[in-house]
């Protein structure tokens, strides 16, 4: 039988890592990477690294070269990884490897082709192997995923991530907050990722989100670069995400003690 919106509320049961984060935390820092960057199999060194660093949550790019929403870092860390030969299939080998070390949510970020390519079942499957906890497509309408796929992430106790911008509609709005099983990713504007569009925040639009009062947990993402931005992002949503000033960071290499200290100041007290 094909799920409904009628037929969500009972018959989408989810709980995972992520879920349980979105219940318990507030001023959640996730942090992006794109796997097999900067070298091919630094996918699972740097989930524990950030973990120990102290993130809450790590959303994990899969490598593309098409993106429309990323900007100029995080297209550059695509096409480095592509060109390293990371693949889903590697990404699922080097996560399974660690997945009874990783303690906190784990959300894979990439385009809805790489999955319908891989197979969407064998990919829930796979994800459900590693403990990956949930899964945003840029691209994928939420109407597909309710009509085809919201009984295989089910199975594999996998949840379901969707983006709104400013211009997604109050009416949009209300029938993705009845789909979502994990987080709304809140884009902070209409720019790509890693912007200096210096209109970028603009906090009557966190506002509107906010007021609206969704069911569903909602966390701010695209540039996400300072401390001050972190802080008022939270003061509205569950949380942000931060990308594109992480992968300038570890551009040319892993260092412990720079990530721990990159982690420390956003995650400081004030």
């Amino acid at each position: 039988m094909k799920t409904t919106i009628e037929t969500m509320e009972t018959a989408i049961k989810i709980n995972n890592k992520l879920t349980k984060t979105l219940k318990i935390k507030n001023k959640i820092l996730s942090v992006y990477f794109t796997a097999g960057y900067p070298e091919l199999y630094d996918t699972s060194r740097l989930v524990l690294t950030l973990q120990e660093a102290g993130v809450d949550m790590i959303e994990i790019g899969i490598p593309y070269s098409d993106s429309l929403l990323d900007g100029p870092i995080i297209q550059e860390s695509n096409n480095r990884a592509l060109n390293n030969g990371m693949t889903l299939k590697l990404l699922f080998k080097e996560l399974l490897k660690i997945k009874d070390q990783v303690r906190i949510p784990l959300v894979l970020m990439g385009s809805y082709n790489s999955a319908i390519r891989f197979g969407m079942e064998a990919f829930c499957k796979a994800c459900k192997e590693c403990e990956i906890d949930g899964v945003l497509f840029p691209e994928m309408p939420p109407e597909e995923l309710l009509e085809d796929y919201a009984e295989i992430y089910e199975e594999n106790n996998l949840s379901s991530i969707f983006m709104i911008s400013p211009q997604t509609s109050k009416e949009r709005l209300k029938f993705i907050d009845k789909v979502t099983t994990g987080f709304i990713y809140v884009l902070s504007s209409n720019s790509t990722t890693g912007s200096n569009d210096k209109t970028a925040f603009r906090n009557s639009y966190f506002e509107k989100i906010r007021d609206e009062k969704l069911q569903t947990p909602t966390m701010i993402g695209f540039n996400i670069r300072t401390k001050e931005n972190f802080d008022m992002a939270c003061k509205y949503t569950r949380g942000a995400i931060i990308g594109s000033e992480f992968i300038r960071l570890i551009s040319n290499g892993i260092e412990k003690d720079q990530i721990k200290n990159f982690i420390d100041t956003y995650k400081k007290s004030e």
